[in-house]
């Protein structure tokens, strides 16, 4: 469930009127019945920005309320709170730690999006490092022992890609948009080129390199043992995983999972 291309006035009145909120919550209740679906995944706090903080976790609160009530689940997405590796907390994160404490005993999981690491600081670079992963999850579950609350968290593990495009001449110079990159075209690709395949150790990553037309593509894409290396992760952390997404990775993906 996402909340996007709503009118300012429909999230007025649905952040603002009770009767609203709970119509919603009915509404979604009574399609999970009618579908046998065991709940929802719900999006909200990043079409937002953070913004109106204390009614959407009204809202996340009420509508988590019903389905408990009716014996379905609420998975809710939030974004990273730490946009790049650091030791202290970001003052910028959209969804807190306060926020958590506060829906964790009703939230039936979270999937903490870990991935896009690149895409938040503007750079080339990995998809998802493993210390920022660990970071994030931590910021969230340092101080939290309760092993059924730190399984709440989904670890995000990406399944696909982002190809770089950089001048061969100048290292800095980013000529297109980076670009997601699927399975199915990452294939296309290594039969494309001639690659030079890297292992990042430090983000335990591998990277595909080539040259053409004076530029130099570099592509991030999970190998099995990157894969391999969050799984550890995630089981050392004691959390779940989410996986962005299904469709976009390669079949053998799954062999580890």
């Amino acid at each position: 469930i996402l909340f996007e291309k709503l009118k300012m006035e429909d999230l007025h009145a649905l952040f603002n009127d009770e009767f609203e909120i709970q119509e919603l919550g009915k509404m979604l209740v009574e399609n999970a019945n009618q579908f046998n679906f065991d709940g929802y995944v719900l999006e909200i706090y990043i079409q937002l920005n953070g913004q109106s903080k204390a009614n959407i976790n009204h809202i996340v609160n009420d509508i988590t309320d019903l389905l408990n009530s009716n014996k379905k689940i609420l998975i809710l997405v939030i974004p990273p709170p730490l946009a790049v590796v650091r030791e202290e907390e970001d003052d910028k994160a959209i969804f807190t730690l306060d926020d958590f404490n506060l829906l964790k005993q009703k939230v039936y999981a979270f999937s903490l999006m870990t991935y896009d690491f690149a895409t938040h600081n503007g750079m080339v670079a990995p998809n998802a490092p493993t210390q920022w992963i660990e970071k994030n999850v931590e910021y969230y579950l340092k101080d939290e022992y309760d092993l059924s609350i730190r399984s709440k968290i989904l670890l995000g593990l990406n399944f696909y890609g982002m190809k770089f495009e950089i001048s061969a001449n100048n290292k800095n110079q980013v000529i297109n948009q980076p670009e997601p990159i699927i399975g199915s075209r990452f294939i296309e690709f290594l039969k494309e080129h001639s690659m030079e395949i890297r292992y990042e150790p430090e983000g335990k990553e591998h990277v595909f390199i080539t040259e053409a037309n004076k530029k130099k593509i570099i592509v991030w894409y999970p190998t099995l043992y990157s894969i391999f290396e969050r799984i550890e992760l995630a089981d050392q952390l004691g959390t779940g995983l989410s996986i962005w997404e299904l469709g976009q990775g390669l079949n053998y993906f799954y062999d580890l999972l």
